[in-house]
């Protein structure tokens, strides 16, 4: 049974411009990063770069795959910033060197807007799922008592947390004393995980843990917003999402590198090349997107993930998401999980005429 505590806020000073940064990068089939190694070292070196001109001074994080279970011996953690931490380098020459055969890398650096400080940064996070290693990389804002309680199905069952307990890093039990040392990314994480492993299937549990968390009242202070911006790897896939409520700051950016001339994929919030100089140039990540990317360049996908109101998935709220919730509701037929997920306006699991009354609201105020 989750404890019942009153959670305190942290109330944190947050801008896109200071946000944690996110980077990865998967080889073709054939191939390692070793074969893209002067591209790919570009990429990192930026990533390093941006510990300076963006502010992510607490810590960094590194890991690369040469099978789908992560070998601690490629995975890095250090809580000094990166432009002046030597290993970084070092972690660097590792992942590119050619006899280790490294096929995905993932990587971050943090500016510390939740939970514990001054620790090796933990993202990308690592949780271990059947005979893969799942890590994940998170940017901005996301509140933490709300997904706790998606987590624990409104506090009414807490034994998947209880299994999966977020770290407070050394400051007692995670929903007590040690609550705002919790990272709020862990638990968006372990959401994703808890949705993997009910649906039995790593990219069907991504779609359904995002569709419901699109359509969750989760809650958000209105001039920082809620990001949700990820990459998520898997030792054989690269999955990267960008979105964002609210907030008066602006979304967060998230670029994809489509291997074109080169032999790799590439995620990266701030390319340096944005333009597209060199082989691969860089596209935007539109937002509520998903993209997954795979070692066969025709495996690779873009999926919208609807957001509350958008019944009729055109990444837009407008008088036709109205006209769909209409029909949906005079059709009788049970909703599916996309149409609840973006037309429950009212949280009550189910589509009637109230959903329809909050809708045109939203509508007429936009």
């Amino acid at each position: 049974m989750l404890r019942h505590y009153i959670f305190p806020v942290l109330v944190i000073c947050f801008n896109p411009l200071f946000a944690c940064r996110l980077w990865a990068a998967l080889a073709l089939t054939g191939f390692t990063l070793h074969h893209d190694s002067l591209e790919v070292r570009q990429q990192l070196d930026t990533l390093r770069a941006q510990t300076t001109s963006y502010f992510n001074n607490d810590g960094w994080g590194l890991l690369g795959y040469s099978t789908q279970q992560l070998e601690p011996s490629f995975h890095w953690q250090s809580a000094e910033p990166a432009y002046s931490d030597t290993l970084f380098a070092l972690a660097e020459d590792t992942l590119l060197t050619a006899e280790y055969q490294i096929t995905l890398a993932h990587g971050h650096v943090r500016n510390a807007s939740s939970g514990a400080g001054a620790i090796p940064n933990p993202h990308p996070f690592v949780f271990h799922h059947e005979n893969r290693t799942l890590t994940f990389g998170h940017n901005g804002v996301i509140d933490k008592a709300g997904l706790v309680c998606l987590l624990t199905d409104g506090g009414t069952d807490s034994s998947w947390l209880n299994a999966h307990p977020p770290s407070s890093y050394g400051h007692g039990d995670w929903d007590s004393e040690g609550w705002l040392h919790v990272v709020d990314s862990e638990l968006y994480f372990l959401w994703l995980i808890r949705n993997i492993e009910s649906t039995g299937d790593i990219e069907a549990g991504i779609h359904q843990g995002l569709y419901l968390l699109a359509g969750a009242d989760i809650p958000y202070n209105e001039l920082l917003g809620m990001h949700k911006n990820f990459t998520l790897a898997d030792g054989e896939n690269l999955y990267a999402y960008r979105a964002t409520v609210g907030g008066s700051q602006g979304a967060l950016d998230l670029y994809a590198a489509i291997a074109a001339e080169g032999t790799h994929h590439a995620v990266m919030s701030n390319p340096r090349n944005i333009d597209g100089e060199g082989s691969q140039p860089w596209e935007p990540i539109e937002l509520n997107y998903l993209l997954k990317l795979t070692p066969d360049p025709s495996s690779i996908s873009w999926t919208l993930i609807p957001q509350e109101g958008d019944v009729s998935q055109d990444n837009m709220i407008d008088v036709l998401d109205l006209v769909w919730l209409v029909d949906i509701i005079l059709l009788g037929d049970p909703p599916t999980q996309i149409q609840l997920a973006t037309g429950d306006m009212d949280e009550n699991e189910a589509l009637d005429i109230s959903d329809v009354l909050q809708l045109l609201a939203i509508i007429l105020e936009t």
